[in-house]
Protein backbone atom coordinates (compact mmCIF):
# COMPACT_ATOMS: atom_id res chain seq x y z
CA UNK A 1 0.00 0.00 0.00
CA UNK A 2 1.53 3.23 -1.19
CA UNK A 3 1.71 6.08 1.20
CA UNK A 4 1.65 9.61 -0.11
CA UNK A 5 3.56 11.95 2.08
CA UNK A 6 3.08 15.66 1.54
CA UNK A 7 6.14 17.63 2.47
CA UNK A 8 5.56 21.16 3.56
CA UNK A 9 8.10 23.69 2.27
CA UNK A 10 8.64 26.86 4.21
CA UNK A 11 7.28 29.98 2.54
CA UNK A 12 5.45 27.90 -0.06
CA UNK A 13 2.58 30.36 -0.30
CA UNK A 14 4.97 33.26 -0.88
CA UNK A 15 6.76 31.37 -3.67
CA UNK A 16 3.49 30.48 -5.41
CA UNK A 17 2.28 34.05 -5.12
CA UNK A 18 5.52 35.45 -6.55
CA UNK A 19 5.49 32.93 -9.42
CA UNK A 20 1.87 33.77 -10.23
CA UNK A 21 2.65 37.49 -10.26
CA UNK A 22 5.69 37.03 -12.53
CA UNK A 23 3.68 34.82 -14.88
CA UNK A 24 0.89 37.33 -15.15
CA UNK A 25 3.43 40.11 -15.80
CA UNK A 26 5.13 38.05 -18.52
CA UNK A 27 1.79 37.34 -20.20
CA UNK A 28 0.86 41.01 -20.03
CA UNK A 29 4.18 42.11 -21.52
CA UNK A 30 3.87 39.52 -24.28
CA UNK A 31 0.40 40.71 -25.18
CA UNK A 32 1.52 44.35 -25.23
CA UNK A 33 4.52 43.51 -27.39
CA UNK A 34 2.39 41.49 -29.80
CA UNK A 35 -0.12 44.31 -30.14
CA UNK A 36 2.68 46.83 -30.75
CA UNK A 37 4.31 44.63 -33.36
CA UNK A 38 0.94 44.31 -35.06
CA UNK A 39 0.03 47.98 -35.00
CA UNK A 40 3.50 49.48 -35.56
CA UNK A 41 3.97 48.32 -39.18
CA UNK A 42 0.49 49.57 -40.07
CA UNK A 43 1.18 52.96 -38.46
CA UNK A 44 4.56 53.18 -40.19
CA UNK A 45 2.91 52.35 -43.51
CA UNK A 46 0.28 55.08 -43.07
CA UNK A 47 2.81 57.66 -41.88
CA UNK A 48 5.26 56.63 -44.59
CA UNK A 49 2.63 56.88 -47.33
CA UNK A 50 1.51 60.34 -46.25
CA UNK A 51 5.07 61.50 -45.67
CA UNK A 52 6.25 60.04 -48.97
CA UNK A 53 3.54 61.95 -50.82
CA UNK A 54 4.51 65.21 -49.12
CA UNK A 55 8.23 64.60 -49.55
CA UNK A 56 7.65 63.60 -53.16
CA UNK A 57 6.10 66.99 -53.89
CA UNK A 58 8.95 68.74 -52.10
CA UNK A 59 11.42 66.66 -54.07
CA UNK A 60 9.90 67.83 -57.35
CA UNK A 61 10.09 71.47 -56.26
CA UNK A 62 13.71 71.18 -55.13
CA UNK A 63 14.70 69.22 -58.23
CA UNK A 64 13.08 71.76 -60.52
CA UNK A 65 14.69 74.66 -58.69
CA UNK A 66 18.13 73.07 -58.87
CA UNK A 67 17.62 72.60 -62.57
CA UNK A 68 16.71 76.25 -63.05
CA UNK A 69 19.72 77.41 -61.03
CA UNK A 70 22.44 75.34 -62.59
CA UNK A 71 21.36 72.93 -65.32
CA UNK A 72 18.70 74.56 -67.45
CA UNK A 73 19.55 74.55 -71.14
CA UNK A 74 22.23 71.86 -71.16
CA UNK A 75 22.65 68.10 -70.89
CA UNK A 76 22.95 66.67 -67.39
CA UNK A 77 26.33 65.69 -66.06
CA UNK A 78 25.45 61.97 -66.05
CA UNK A 79 25.21 62.08 -69.85
CA UNK A 80 28.31 64.19 -70.46
CA UNK A 81 31.96 63.29 -70.30
CA UNK A 82 34.17 64.81 -67.65
CA UNK A 83 35.56 67.14 -70.32
CA UNK A 84 32.07 68.53 -70.87
CA UNK A 85 31.66 67.11 -74.39
CA UNK A 86 28.52 65.05 -75.13
CA UNK A 87 28.90 61.34 -75.77
CA UNK A 88 28.29 60.79 -79.45
CA UNK A 89 25.31 58.60 -80.28
CA UNK A 90 25.20 57.23 -76.72
CA UNK A 91 21.46 57.74 -76.41
CA UNK A 92 20.61 55.85 -79.60
CA UNK A 93 22.87 52.96 -78.60
CA UNK A 94 21.25 52.91 -75.17
CA UNK A 95 18.02 51.88 -76.91
CA UNK A 96 19.82 49.24 -78.98
CA UNK A 97 18.96 50.81 -82.28
CA UNK A 98 18.42 53.94 -84.29
CA UNK A 99 15.96 56.64 -83.28
CA UNK A 100 12.40 55.83 -84.33
CA UNK A 101 11.73 59.50 -85.01
CA UNK A 102 13.95 62.27 -86.26
CA UNK A 103 15.49 63.65 -83.08
CA UNK A 104 15.34 67.40 -82.73
CA UNK A 105 18.93 68.58 -82.77
CA UNK A 106 20.55 71.83 -81.73
CA UNK A 107 17.91 73.74 -83.73
CA UNK A 108 15.18 72.41 -81.43
CA UNK A 109 13.41 74.51 -78.85
CA UNK A 110 15.17 72.73 -76.01
CA UNK A 111 18.35 71.70 -77.82
CA UNK A 112 20.73 74.59 -77.37
CA UNK A 113 22.10 76.37 -74.39
CA UNK A 114 20.48 79.44 -72.92
CA UNK A 115 23.04 81.81 -74.47
CA UNK A 116 23.57 82.16 -78.19
CA UNK A 117 27.37 81.90 -77.85
CA UNK A 118 27.24 78.66 -75.90
CA UNK A 119 29.94 76.28 -77.14
CA UNK A 120 27.66 73.33 -76.65
CA UNK A 121 24.80 74.93 -78.57
CA UNK A 122 27.14 76.02 -81.36
CA UNK A 123 29.14 72.81 -81.84
CA UNK A 124 27.82 69.83 -79.93
CA UNK A 125 24.05 69.90 -80.08
CA UNK A 126 23.53 69.58 -83.83
CA UNK A 127 26.05 66.76 -84.19
CA UNK A 128 25.21 64.63 -81.18
CA UNK A 129 21.45 65.12 -80.98
CA UNK A 130 21.29 65.32 -77.22
CA UNK A 131 18.21 64.68 -75.10
CA UNK A 132 16.10 67.62 -74.06
CA UNK A 133 17.36 68.94 -70.71
CA UNK A 134 14.14 70.76 -69.85
CA UNK A 135 12.74 70.10 -66.39
CA UNK A 136 9.49 71.79 -67.36
CA UNK A 137 8.29 68.83 -69.42
CA UNK A 138 8.86 66.19 -66.74
CA UNK A 139 5.35 66.59 -65.39
CA UNK A 140 3.89 64.16 -67.94
CA UNK A 141 6.83 61.76 -67.96
CA UNK A 142 5.42 59.07 -65.59
CA UNK A 143 2.60 58.44 -68.06
CA UNK A 144 5.12 57.70 -70.83
CA UNK A 145 6.78 54.90 -68.86
CA UNK A 146 4.06 52.40 -69.79
CA UNK A 147 4.63 53.18 -73.47
CA UNK A 148 8.30 52.32 -73.05
CA UNK A 149 7.41 48.91 -71.58
CA UNK A 150 6.26 47.81 -75.05
CA UNK A 151 8.96 49.47 -77.14
CA UNK A 152 12.00 48.74 -74.96
CA UNK A 153 11.18 46.35 -72.07
CA UNK A 154 14.75 46.20 -70.76
CA UNK A 155 15.01 49.97 -70.57
CA UNK A 156 11.57 50.13 -69.01
CA UNK A 157 12.71 47.83 -66.21
CA UNK A 158 15.84 49.90 -65.65
CA UNK A 159 13.90 53.16 -65.33
CA UNK A 160 11.20 51.48 -63.26
CA UNK A 161 13.87 50.25 -60.83
CA UNK A 162 15.20 53.79 -60.48
CA UNK A 163 11.76 55.17 -59.73
CA UNK A 164 11.03 52.28 -57.37
CA UNK A 165 14.24 52.97 -55.46
CA UNK A 166 13.24 56.61 -55.11
CA UNK A 167 9.86 55.64 -53.65
CA UNK A 168 11.43 53.06 -51.34
CA UNK A 169 14.03 55.48 -49.99
CA UNK A 170 11.41 58.12 -49.27
CA UNK A 171 8.96 55.65 -47.73
CA UNK A 172 11.64 54.33 -45.36
CA UNK A 173 13.45 57.58 -44.61
CA UNK A 174 10.42 59.63 -43.56
CA UNK A 175 9.06 57.39 -40.74
CA UNK A 176 12.64 56.66 -39.64
CA UNK A 177 13.33 60.39 -39.40
CA UNK A 178 10.09 60.87 -37.46
CA UNK A 179 10.89 58.00 -35.07
CA UNK A 180 14.45 59.16 -34.35
CA UNK A 181 13.24 62.74 -33.94
CA UNK A 182 10.63 61.75 -31.37
CA UNK A 183 13.08 59.56 -29.45
CA UNK A 184 15.71 62.31 -29.40
CA UNK A 185 13.27 64.72 -27.73
CA UNK A 186 13.27 62.73 -24.49
CA UNK A 187 16.30 60.52 -24.95
CA UNK A 188 20.08 60.67 -24.68
CA UNK A 189 21.98 63.32 -26.63
CA UNK A 190 23.66 60.83 -28.93
CA UNK A 191 20.33 59.90 -30.54
CA UNK A 192 19.97 63.27 -32.34
CA UNK A 193 23.01 62.76 -34.65
CA UNK A 194 21.35 59.59 -35.90
CA UNK A 195 19.01 61.84 -37.91
CA UNK A 196 21.71 61.91 -40.59
CA UNK A 197 20.83 58.29 -41.38
CA UNK A 198 17.34 58.96 -42.85
CA UNK A 199 18.60 62.19 -44.45
CA UNK A 200 21.44 60.30 -46.11
CA UNK A 201 18.98 57.62 -47.18
CA UNK A 202 16.62 60.11 -48.83
CA UNK A 203 19.15 62.53 -50.35
CA UNK A 204 20.14 60.33 -53.35
CA UNK A 205 16.47 60.39 -54.37
CA UNK A 206 17.11 63.77 -55.98
CA UNK A 207 19.74 62.35 -58.31
CA UNK A 208 17.85 59.11 -58.99
CA UNK A 209 14.62 60.93 -59.80
CA UNK A 210 16.40 63.31 -62.14
CA UNK A 211 18.21 60.46 -63.86
CA UNK A 212 14.98 58.51 -64.43
CA UNK A 213 13.32 61.65 -65.81
CA UNK A 214 16.25 62.30 -68.14
CA UNK A 215 16.12 58.74 -69.44
CA UNK A 216 12.43 59.14 -70.18
CA UNK A 217 13.11 62.45 -71.92
CA UNK A 218 15.72 60.62 -73.99
CA UNK A 219 13.15 57.99 -74.95
CA UNK A 220 10.72 60.72 -76.02
CA UNK A 221 13.50 62.54 -77.87
CA UNK A 222 14.31 59.40 -79.88
CA UNK A 223 10.65 58.67 -80.60
CA UNK A 224 10.28 55.55 -78.45
CA UNK A 225 7.47 57.17 -76.48
CA UNK A 226 5.12 60.05 -77.21
CA UNK A 227 5.45 63.07 -74.96
CA UNK A 228 2.98 65.86 -75.86
CA UNK A 229 5.36 68.82 -75.73
CA UNK A 230 8.21 67.08 -77.55
CA UNK A 231 5.88 65.70 -80.20
CA UNK A 232 4.40 69.14 -80.76
CA UNK A 233 7.84 70.72 -81.06
CA UNK A 234 8.97 68.04 -83.51
CA UNK A 235 5.83 68.51 -85.62
CA UNK A 236 6.12 72.28 -85.74
CA UNK A 237 9.87 72.61 -86.14
CA UNK A 238 10.79 69.79 -88.49
CA UNK A 239 8.44 69.69 -91.48
CA UNK A 240 10.01 68.97 -94.87
CA UNK A 241 11.51 71.97 -96.60
CA UNK A 242 11.37 74.22 -93.58
CA UNK A 243 12.84 77.67 -94.11
CA UNK A 244 14.27 80.21 -91.74
CA UNK A 245 11.17 82.40 -91.84
CA UNK A 246 8.75 79.53 -91.33
CA UNK A 247 10.88 78.23 -88.47
CA UNK A 248 10.68 81.57 -86.70
CA UNK A 249 6.92 81.69 -87.27
CA UNK A 250 6.60 78.18 -85.86
CA UNK A 251 8.64 79.15 -82.83
CA UNK A 252 6.51 82.21 -82.19
CA UNK A 253 3.36 80.11 -82.55
CA UNK A 254 4.76 77.58 -80.12
CA UNK A 255 5.54 80.31 -77.58
CA UNK A 256 1.95 80.48 -76.36
CA UNK A 257 1.78 76.71 -76.10
CA UNK A 258 5.05 76.41 -74.22
CA UNK A 259 4.29 79.28 -71.87
CA UNK A 260 2.27 76.86 -69.77
CA UNK A 261 5.42 74.84 -69.07
CA UNK A 262 7.68 77.85 -68.55
CA UNK A 263 9.82 77.37 -71.65
CA UNK A 264 9.04 80.57 -73.55
CA UNK A 265 12.50 82.03 -72.94
CA UNK A 266 14.16 79.05 -74.58
CA UNK A 267 11.87 79.38 -77.59
CA UNK A 268 12.88 83.00 -78.20
CA UNK A 269 16.55 82.14 -77.71
CA UNK A 270 16.18 79.31 -80.19
CA UNK A 271 14.68 81.64 -82.79
CA UNK A 272 17.67 83.94 -82.42
CA UNK A 273 20.06 81.02 -82.77
CA UNK A 274 18.32 79.91 -85.96
CA UNK A 275 18.85 83.33 -87.48
CA UNK A 276 22.53 83.27 -86.52
CA UNK A 277 23.04 79.81 -88.02
CA UNK A 278 21.29 80.77 -91.23
CA UNK A 279 23.44 83.89 -91.62
CA UNK A 280 26.59 81.85 -91.00
CA UNK A 281 25.84 79.49 -93.91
Amino acid sequence: MAVIVEIEFPHRAAVESAFSTEWQLAVSLTRNLASQLTVLPFVCYIVGSIGASLFNGLLKIVSGQLRKWGERGRVDSWAVRSSGQPQADSFARWFDGKPKASPIDGHGAFGGGESGDSEFARDGAREHRQAFPAAEITRDLPATLLQLSKEAPDRYQQIDRLRGEVEFRIAVAFPLFLFIGLVSLDGPWWVAPLLVIPVGLAWPSLRLRQKSNDLLITAAHLGYVEQPVLSAVRTELEPDGITRDSAVVALVWMKNFLTTVGAEELVIKDAEQRDEWERAK
